[in-house]
């Protein structure tokens, strides 16, 4: 089945059913055995859409005089997948993203097909730049980082200094952390036979695995010699 298509009904899910992302995503996976490009487009998608999500309905708002609150939830969804791989998936040519997208519409949204090809054409032909964020504005902070409105004002309070940095840190892709299994080996031995993973600052038996591993295919988890758990946790379970 498309990628695409899959995105589609597991950001459905997420939505309507409020699911959480990580199983929704894993669900997917098995269910439709992805491999390879696949996989890795489909997951891509769906945690962007969701990762971008504040930024994405802010540009649809642009080129809309409706309300994003007014629109059926079926076309929202397939303006947000068009508008994030239009917006952050450099690789993607303009006229695949507008053929694949009405082949959604046609499936889920056929009423307002036009509507859809009508928007992204518009995009197409007249890009918006993405929003800057201002630290004079909360609001702008929140919709050119997508990060809600109340943690932008927070941090912009308690880091007046520091704010900027760290909204740039959330548009990283953190390393998987994981915490060797000392029963099993020390960690000393755990990245000898793992160089690509590299200590952590603070835990003692913390390593960091590079974002671009599947941590469900790296051995060590089934040989039980580590397993995933971010460095804060280890350090309160310390």
């Amino acid at each position: 089945m498309n990628a695409r298509k899959i995105a589609y009904e597991t950001l459905m899910l997420c939505e309507k059913e409020h699911q959480f992302s990580n199983l929704a995503v894993n669900n997917g996976i098995k269910r439709y055995a992805l491999t390879g490009h696949d996989r890795v487009f489909y997951t891509r998608l769906v945690y962007g859409v969701i990762e971008k999500k504040l930024t994405l309905d802010y540009l649809i708002g642009q080129y809309t005089e409706k309300s994003i609150n007014r629109l059926d939830q079926a076309v929202l969804l397939i303006l947000r997948l068009s508008f994030y791989q239009l917006y952050f998936c450099d690789k993607i040519p303009e006229s695949a993203v507008v053929s694949e997208s009405m082949k959604l519409a046609g499936q889920y949204a056929s009423r307002a097909k036009g509507f859809i090809n009508a928007i992204l054409r518009h995009v197409c032909w007249e890009k918006m730049p993405l929003p800057q964020g201002r630290l004079s504005d909360i609001e702008s902070l929140s919709v050119a980082y997508s990060i809600n409105l109340d943690i932008c004002q927070l941090l912009t309070e308690q880091y007046p200094d520091k704010v900027k940095a760290i909204l740039d840190g959330y548009q990283t892709n953190p390393a998987v952390s994981v915490n060797v299994n000392v029963l099993k080996n020390s960690r000393a031995d755990f990245l000898t036979r793992f160089p690509k993973a590299l200590p952590c600052r603070y835990s003692p038996t913390g390593a960091r695995v590079p974002a671009s591993a599947s941590a469900e295919s790296l051995s060590f988890l089934k040989d039980g010699l580590a397993f995933v758990q971010d460095e804060a946790s280890q350090l309160a379970v310390m």
